[in-house]
């Protein structure tokens, strides 16, 4: 019902943008013609799944120059606050790794509110993205240069795939932020493995993700209330 209601608001809204005069109505397709279209939604992802890495960096490449937005949901600046929260405490010596950092969602919360930092290093497959995300590093380093409070620290980003070894030795980084990333890897135990090789002793791992079939409906009416 929730995700019913969203899609009833997004058609609406969209209608009104587009087409405000024109009459509206909505009708929801019976169940058994949602079942048939889960059905053929299933058979196009095993074919993307056993497609090539060229089409999964396009799909994400994609997927992740018009994610950047969320940044601004509240939602999300409270999931990254949460997770500033357990990788504290940060220090000037803390070098921190954000394992499949995107296009910079992250990168611009944790450069950008003054967090202490010794290094900060972003690693992504897609090489748009990391390019995003190095701009917004930059940005952020612009902006502390007349900063008299700015910590001196320096950022990094890398390309690299979780699904293989990560381009970093054993015992080099104090925290690892995977954020909404490990449920879309081919072996997450593996990816876990390189986190642990590349931790230093003490260090900490912050994970996020989505749970199964998650109802991301709210998420969408709160950014949609806060925009109007």
């Amino acid at each position: 019902r929730d995700l019913q209601k969203a899609l009833r608001h997004l058609v609406e809204q969209i209608r009104l943008s587009l087409l405000p005069a024109a009459p509206f109505s909505f009708e929801a397709p019976p169940k058994r013609e949602i079942a048939l279209q889960r059905k053929i939604e299933r058979e196009r992802t095993k074919c993307f799944v056993g497609g090539t890495s060229r089409d999964e960096v396009k799909f994400w490449e994609s997927y992740l120059s018009d994610f950047s937005f969320m940044q601004q949901a509240e939602d999300y600046q409270r999931l990254a606050s949460d997770i500033a929260e357990m990788i504290a405490p940060f220090g000037d010596s803390l070098v921190l790794l954000d394992a499949g950092c995107g296009a910079g969602n992250l990168t611009f919360f944790f450069l950008g509110h003054q967090y202490p930092l010794s290094q900060y290093i972003g690693i992504d497959f897609a090489h748009g993205a990391l390019l995003r995300a190095r701009g917004i590093a930059r940005a952020m380093e612009h902006r502390r240069e007349n900063q008299e409070s700015a910590h001196g620290r320096s950022s990094i980003f890398l390309q690299g795939n979780l699904d293989s070894p990560l381009p970093l030795q054993p015992s080099t980084v104090d925290r690892i932020v995977c954020n909404l990333v490990l449920s879309y890897v081919s072996d997450p135990l593996a990816t876990l493995r390189e986190f642990a090789r590349v931790l230093k002793p003490g260090g900490r791992v912050v994970i996020s993700t989505l749970k199964s079939n998650a109802d991301c409906s709210q998420i969408y009416r709160n950014f949609s209330a806060h925009a109007q």
